[in-house]
């Protein structure tokens, strides 16, 4: 008896073994494209590509950053996502395919991990399988998958399952061990991402089906079952502090911005279109913009279509018990992500929030469908069938989905295409379009924008940008007011109107926006750094020499630090060390041309010729029609003697700029000088 229980148990590991290969293989094989898929501007920048202690790696400094509690506009507190981003920037630098796969990977296991607890609770391999190839291949988890900024959804949902699963063998087995094992795993996932806080709940649904350990004998065994969560529910209160905390007041939605009564209607109306959208997935966004108003007769069918499910659930509680346990896992774990309390830019949907909750939906599909199906004569044929339709379905959609993930601009396009009034999207594209340089479209997105949304900050503080860099003051002036009379403490306006007011001469009040920007923000590098170029230009050097250390502090592989630093010395004259912080700025930005021309310009002070031609070259290659360019390396050649190349170099000039004024100069001087030598 015990060798054939040991030959089943070997024999129904190597099946779950191969179950799991089937699944890990059609996974990668429809996801698989996301490794040519770049960052995308909406998040994945301040996550990664821009955020100094991510893409720096994992170190002792970094670790102890992640678990700060940091009161920005985009504050989350979420240490294990933080190291999980740092350990892919350790092992694969910014290759955004790495950074996808990483993402996959993990959604790959959670995946064999929502199999596996459903079929230890359950024996049900068959219908295990389905629930868990329908999590991993449905079109609503491209959302989580195919955004790097993401991997805090994947991250939360791997330790979901794995939580579960840890608890699924303490209660077959029960040990001290498995149990913390299960808390620790749980609070893992509190540090991925909040929206894990419901899970508790949900394992005291799975009590009831499938663990059905409400039929267990004894006294109050309800009240048992809860004790039991005890710890569960005390570490929520914990992070729930804690999450409270790394948000200052600003980061909240205003009542005035979305309305209770809007955030209440739609929570209900959220729900039935989530599910919509798990049975007929179509015009997938990234953002769905919250609407105006909602009609009432949509809410309140919504409403009663909650209702009336909740009380069949309640009904049919002994005949369908999974019906109880799906709906309401769907309907509680759907909760954090409603809206009622909103922080930062928040959506009246996205699929991503719906990325656990569909479980359950999953699991009322799947074995209703396979109670339907049980009186039937042909019933495997009619479950095949349906299962290749449902698939066959579903996976050409997710293969399409993921295709609009490719870039910033085929993603927002995309959502500009299925979404109306969206005034986000269309800042975003703006961004996107400018980051290509086309900036004229840049302008058109950015416009749109505040057409649908006159009060949108985010597209002023673009379109301000936009202004500046076109010389265009008054214009950048007027959106940069507008938006710190919207919100006075946002810093990048604050930085903004600082740099466009120091470049029109009003050094001293650009030094008040700059040190505005940096009160509210400590961390702001980029402020920093603007601020001491103002001070550069007041010439209060010692200053500017404090704040540009401080930018470096915050930032050490910032390389417009180093180059101002440079300047702050120059003006100084300690040459030697302006000579050392512009190499340190070309050691980190290369093709930085104005570190070269001052590099080679502080060379040249000290009489190190041969030094200052290397980088003037390196000037004229960068920027090879720039006139100014060739005539500082003619300079430089003519004060080394070498008047043929200098001459060379002017004539050049001159070329570029026939009526050049300094470069006709530069060549009298040349053929003076040549004159000299033959007598």
């Amino acid at each position: 008896m015990n060798e054939l229980t040991e030959k089943t148990a070997f024999l129904s590991a190597r099946f779950n073994f191969l179950v799991c290969f089937v699944l890990a293989a059609l996974i990668f094989s429809v996801y698989f494209q996301v490794k040519d898929h770049d960052f995308v501007s909406f998040d994945d920048n301040w996550y990664v590509a821009e955020n100094f202690h991510v893409r720096s790696g994992l170190s002792l400094e970094n670790i102890k950053w992640s678990f700060k509690l940091q009161k920005t506009k985009a504050s989350h507190w979420h240490p294990v996502t933080w190291m999980s981003h740092m350990l892919d920037c350790q092992l694969f630098g910014l290759d955004p395919g790495m950074h996808h796969l990483s993402s996959l990977f993990i959604h790959g296991l959670t995946t064999i991990l929502i199999f596996l607890l459903l079929n230890k609770m359950t024996g049900a391999v068959f219908r295990s399988v389905l629930v868990a190839a329908l999590f991993a291949l449905h079109p609503l988890s491209v959302n989580s998958v195919a955004w790097i900024a993401e991997r805090k959804n994947v991250l939360s949902a791997f330790f979901w399952a794995a939580t579960i699963l840890t608890y699924i063998y303490y209660v077959k087995k029960p040990s001290l061990f498995k149990y913390l094992s299960a808390v620790f795993l749980f609070v893992l996932g509190l540090m991925s991402k909040p929206m894990i806080i419901t899970l508790p709940f949900t394992l005291l649904l799975l009590d009831f089906w499938p663990l059905d350990r409400f039929k267990l004998k004894g006294k109050k065994l309800f009240s048992r079952l809860v004790l039991e969560k005890v710890p569960f529910f005390l570490l929520l209160i914990v992070f729930f502090l804690i999450y409270n905390s790394a948000f200052s007041g600003d980061n909240f939605v205003s009542m005035d911005m979305v309305s209770m009564k809007l955030r209440a209607e739609n929570a209900l109306v959220s729900y039935v279109r989530y599910i919509e959208l798990i049975i007929w997935p179509h015009d997938l966004a990234v953002f769905y913009p919250y609407p105006s108003e909602i009609p009432l007769w949509k809410v309140l069918s919504s409403g009663l279509f909650i209702v009336l499910v909740s009380l069949i659930a309640f009904l049919k509680l002994k005949k369908y018990p999974y019906l109880f346990t799906g709906w309401f896992w769907y309907l509680g774990t759907l909760v954090p992500a409603l809206g009622l309390k909103q922080v930062g830019l928040w959506p009246a949907m996205a699929d991503r929030f719906v990325y656990i909750p569909m479980v359950g939906i999953f699991i009322i599909a799947v074995w209703g469908f396979n109670d339907l199906v049980s009186g039937l004569r042909f019933r495997n044929v009619v479950t095949g069938t349906a299962v290749v339709i449902v698939f066959a379905f579903f996976i050409p959609q997710t293969c399409t989905h993921l295709k609009t993930w490719k870039n910033s601009i085929s993603l927002f396009e995309n959502d500009l295409k299925v979404t109306r009034k969206n005034y986000i999207m269309h800042n975003n594209f703006g961004l996107a379009l400018e980051k290509e340089n086309r900036t004229d479209e840049a302008f058109v997105q950015f416009e749109k924008s505040l057409q649908i949304n006159p009060y949108y900050v985010k597209a002023h503080n673009n379109l301000g940008k936009l202004f500046l860099e076109q010389g265009r003051a008054d214009e950048a002036i007027k959106h940069f007011t507008f938006v710190l009379e919207r919100e006075p403490g946002n810093v990048k306006a604050h930085n903004n109107l600082g740099t466009v007011l120091a470049k029109t001469g009003q050094k001293d009040e650009a030094i008040r926006h700059f040190l505005a920007a940096v009160e509210q923000d400590p961390g702001f590098s980029h402020a920093f750094i603007n601020l001491c170029g103002a001070y550069i230009e007041t010439g209060d050097l010692d200053r500017a020499v404090m704040y540009c250390k401080k930018a470096i502090d915050i930032e050490p592989d910032i390389a417009k630090g180093y180059y101002t630093l440079g300047l702050a010395f120059e003006r100084k004259g300690l040459i030697e060390k302006a000579i050392e912080y512009y190499s340190r700025a070309i050691d980190l930005a290369p093709d930085m041309a104005d570190a070269h021309t001052n590099l080679a310009i502080s060379y040249s002070k000290e009489n190190r010729l041969d030094q200052a031609i290397d980088h003037f070259k390196i000037v004229v290659n960068l920027n090879p029609g720039a006139a100014n360019a060739y005539n500082n390396l003619g300079f430089a050649y003519f004060l080394a003697g070498r008047f043929d190349e200098a001459e060379s170099c002017f004539g050049q000039v001159l070329q570029i700029e026939p009526d050049n004024k300094v470069a006709k100069q530069n060549i009298q001087k040349v053929l003076a000088a040549k004159g000299l030598v033959a007598q």
